[in-house]
């Protein structure tokens, strides 16, 4: 079972997570009398306080998480086709090392490419 959850320190902020992440038990076997209700879930290594919107399959709740975050949207003063147009973007938050290293991996991958294009060329004019 997933739950879609608001977070508190960011209001209209919403969220897809497992009914596992829910920190208190008794929250987790009875959901339903807890929805629009605050509490505390996990998420990563950190707790933090949600308020419980709604319960379903993944496919539900991403539905329904989409569309409180488009409402939430609108009623900020962005309007309906701006919404629509916009782009969901989610990024896999990673590491500043692992962020440093991606980045040379890129620039050696590229320096090494030209290295083969010049070199394929070189040994072109020296056959000749």
């Amino acid at each position: 079972m997933y739950l879609v959850v608001e977070f508190l320190e960011d209001p209209k902020v919403y969220s897809v997570i497992s009914a596992e992440n829910v920190v208190d038990g008794s929250v987790r076997a009875n959901v339903a009398d807890y929805l629009g209700k605050p509490t505390k879930v996990i998420w990563g290594k950190k707790n933090f306080d949600a308020v419980l919107r709604g319960q379903g399959s993944k496919r539900e709740m991403n539905v329904m998480c989409n569309s409180l975050a488009k409402s939430a949207a609108v009623s900020d003063g962005g309007s309906n086709d701006n919404a629509q147009q916009n782009e969901i973007v989610v990024t896999k938050k990673i590491s500043a090392k692992r962020s440093e290293r991606a980045k040379k991996s890129r620039d050696i991958a590229s320096v090494l490419a030209k290295r083969s294009k010049s070199a394929g060329v070189n040994s072109s004019t020296f056959n000749e």
